[in-house]
């Protein structure tokens, strides 16, 4: 595989993820709504699989590796991006709190409130990109390089 700049990298990168953040807002939307799962746990489990999704294509499709350790790069790339995963949920969760102790809030029903949290978590959105493409530069390309 040719060496590509981090520009390049990157925008592949952010198109993997665009398509990442749909997969988590749709399931982090539809947790909230259809299954009365909380916002701290819907964000979880949208961004679990978003995360293993990202992964695998970054893996097969963007950064330079030697192709070997992949099951290593595989747990420290998930041991931080969970880091990041929880810092977001819980900042959803404290959102979702003062929304709903809000006096502006007290006339939304429970889809505007779940529209509104999405809403956020998209705009969290490009902050999540950032830490998490770095993350997954250094721990394929650079971790364990051979």
């Amino acid at each position: 595989m040719t060496t590509r700049s981090h520009r390049i990298k990157f925008y592949y990168y952010a198109i993997i993820s665009i398509v990442g953040l749909l997969i988590s807002v749709i399931t982090f939307y539809l947790a909230q709504s259809s299954m009365n799962i909380s916002v701290f746990y819907a964000n979880w489990i949208g961004d679990l699989i978003a995360l293993i999704f990202v992964f695998f294509c970054s893996w097969l499709f963007i950064f330079d590796h030697s192709k070997q350790k992949i099951s290593i790069k595989f747990i420290f790339n998930l041991v931080g991006k969970l880091l990041v995963i929880y810092l977001i949920s819980t900042t959803l969760y404290v959102i979702s709190n003062l929304l709903d102790s809000s006096i502006l809030a007290k006339d939304l029903d429970g889809v505007q409130r779940v529209f509104i949290i999405t809403c956020t978590k998209v705009l969290l959105a490009p902050v999540s990109l950032l830490a998490n493409y770095f993350l997954t530069f250094i721990i394929i390309e650079k971790l364990y390089k051979e």
